[in-house]
């Protein structure tokens, strides 16, 4: 059956706004993104962007904005945080780099260009519900109270889904939280003319002490940090942890903090990404620790996989059986890729620079360098988080 009762997706970060345009573009009407913030998100944290997310971006037509305003890392350098002298290098080919925001912002103005298409900030989803023919939201605005139906809902709602806590509960999302507390920081300082060959991307490998420092766009000196933090990343502790970890021990009045804030990370997924008419995608349905860059990359992974899913609904091509496939797949994704590559990353991190050579990541860089054709057969597929629905179809 076509969806003509249209789809509300809640949660208007890139996830959600990126949904609204690939259905629209496919020809599905009545999409409704409804988000509880007063508008389009402040939050920075996610920053690299992967192929299988440029997949994505070029079918939704914004590829080309994306590109031109976000940073092209050229390479990653894994160092030993002891001194900071660097162990080895990565590529940066295939990456860029974007704040949040500054992505959401960029999809959100494509949005503009689809009548199909409305983005309602302000509305708070409070309750939610279903039948056998439609879903529904009652949502708080600042005229009060009213319902929302549609064929189709889709929580896009972050890792404190309202979504995924009406349907499974409080606790319902199984896996584990490390016992690492990172703090991310923006700041400007010269880094350059501290550190000895400065990469985009600088990973310091410690047991205990890792931290990474990164350019998240094209702003001269700016860099974001992210080291283990316990309390709030404020005041002269703060002063203190920067002095410590930044190349040049740099006092206060050397560099400005832009944005600090911490955060627990967490290896956990749903054991469902769908029930009934209700569907959960990206950070709603599955989290991961920041390192890999494989959050929001499968979260937008996830967003590509059910627009092919209620596409082809829509065209009558399947029936709403594929949208237990899409749950299946993006699970099965999940723990096979994302899960073993965050936490591989993150145990990298965190090791011992003295065990370098025993590091398939480091056994990699050197293969790149001797037998590149050998590397290059040997890396992963780089749109391995996506999935090909058509065997599916009826």
């Amino acid at each position: 059956m076509a969806i003509t009762g249209g789809v509300t997706i809640v949660g208007a970060g890139p996830a959600g706004l990126l949904l609204a345009i690939l259905l629209a573009k496919s020809g599905i009407k009545g999409i409704k993104v409804v988000e509880k913030n007063s508008g389009p998100t402040d939050e920075t944290r996610a920053v690299f962007y992967l192929p299988v997310s440029m997949f994505e971006f070029e079918r939704a037509g914004i590829l080309t904005d994306v590109t031109t305003a976000a940073l092209h890392p050229k390479s990653a350098c894994f160092r030993d945080a002891a001194d900071g002298k660097p162990l080895f290098s990565m590529p940066g080919k295939g990456m860029i780099a974007l704040p949040l925001d500054k992505l959401a912002a960029i999809i959100e103005s494509h949005t503009a260009q689809y009548d199909e298409v409305e983005v309602l900030y302000g509305h708070e989803v409070v309750e939610l519900g279903q039948n056998e023919l439609t879903a529904w939201v009652d949502v708080q605005t600042a005229n009060g109270r009213k319902r929302l139906e549609s064929q189709y809902i889709v929580g896009c709602d972050g890792g404190k889904s309202f979504v995924r806590r009406a349907l499974f509960g409080e606790q319902a999302m199984p896996g584990f939280t490390w016992d690492k507390s990172l703090a991310a920081i923006d700041l400007t300082y010269d880094l350059d003319s501290n550190l000895l060959e400065t990469a985009d991307s600088n990973l310091f490998l410690h047991p205990e002490n890792a931290w990474l420092a990164f350019r998240p766009d094209k702003e001269t000196n700016h860099w974001r940090a992210i080291c283990r933090f316990e309390g709030k990343p404020e005041g002269a502790k703060l002063d203190d942890a920067l002095k410590a970890l930044l190349p040049g021990h740099p006092s206060p009045e050397q560099y400005t903090v832009v944005r600090a804030r911490t955060y627990q990370i967490h290896q956990r997924i749903v054991d469902s990404m769908r029930f009934g008419r209700v569907l959960l995608a990206s950070d709603a349905a599955h989290l991961c620790c920041p390192y890999g860059a494989m959050g929001l990359n499968g979260g937008i992974a996830d967003v590509g996989s059910l627009r092919d899913c209620l596409v082809a609904i829509h065209e009558e091509k399947a029936n709403d059986t594929i949208l237990d496939v899409y749950s299946e797949v993006r699970r099965d994704k999940w723990k096979t890729i994302i899960d073993p590559m965050s936490q591989g990353t993150l145990k990298l991190i965190f090791s011992d620079p003295a065990n370098i050579a025993d590091q398939p990541a480091f056994k990699m860089s050197q293969l790149m360098k001797t037998d590149p054709e050998t590397a290059r057969a040997r890396a992963p597929d780089p749109l391995a988080l996506r999935y090909d629905f058509s065997s599916h179809f009826v």
